[in-house]
């Protein structure tokens, strides 16, 4: 399902993006690999401005998230990641 970001969802969607950043390193971008989250404030001041939605399994739990920032008239894809499990 898909849906808008919860507060609660913060701790699994930093989760989810280091998860699947360290995909890049078995792909020849390890510089990419160490650039997740380090915290969740750091998730919240990426998302600020933006709208967050969710992939969520049945039970509720984010395994993916998308950002969309406004950029004038036009809508902008600011970040998508999806666990990598």
């Amino acid at each position: 399902m898909i849906r808008e970001r919860l507060p609660g969802d913060d701790a699994q969607l930093v989760a989810v993006e280091n998860a699947a950043c360290l995909l890049f390193a078995e792909h020849g971008y390890p510089e990419l690999a160490e650039n997740g989250f380090p915290d969740v404030a750091s998730f919240r001041e990426m998302m600020a401005d933006g709208t967050v939605f969710v992939a969520a399994r049945a039970d509720g739990v984010p395994v993916g998230y998308a950002v969309a920032i406004g950029l004038g008239d036009w809508s902008h894809l600011r970040e998508l990641s999806v666990h990598p499990n």
